[in-house]
């Protein structure tokens, strides 16, 4: 079983969620089609359980540097961060 989940920044302060799901385990033709239903179904549940949270989630714009302590686990961020704070600079270093 393979839950992809893609976070697309749209503006500056939002971001667009998308989830995919896949699975391997039930091959009979019914049942995999009952598992892949459960499985969209589940994810739909669980990506929308922290949708309040998100919204209200303050700061709502993030910087490369903004004073907090992230930790070796937090490295993702760093990379995500770093990459994004280059591609707009190239795009405003644009004639």
């Amino acid at each position: 079983m393979r839950i992809i989940i893609a976070f697309v920044p749209v503006d500056e302060e939002n971001t667009l969620l998308y989830g995919r799901y896949y699975q391997k385990m039930v091959r009979a033709p019914l049942a995999r089609h009952l598992a892949n239903w459960l499985g969209a179904v589940g994810s739909w549940y669980i990506a929308n359980e922290d949708r309040r949270v998100v919204r209200t989630q303050l700061p709502k714009k993030t910087d490369l540097r903004m004073g907090e302590r992230l930790i070796q686990g937090d490295l993702p961020i760093v990379i995500y961060r770093r990459r994004r704070k280059e591609l707009i600079e190239s795009v405003a270093a644009r004639p």
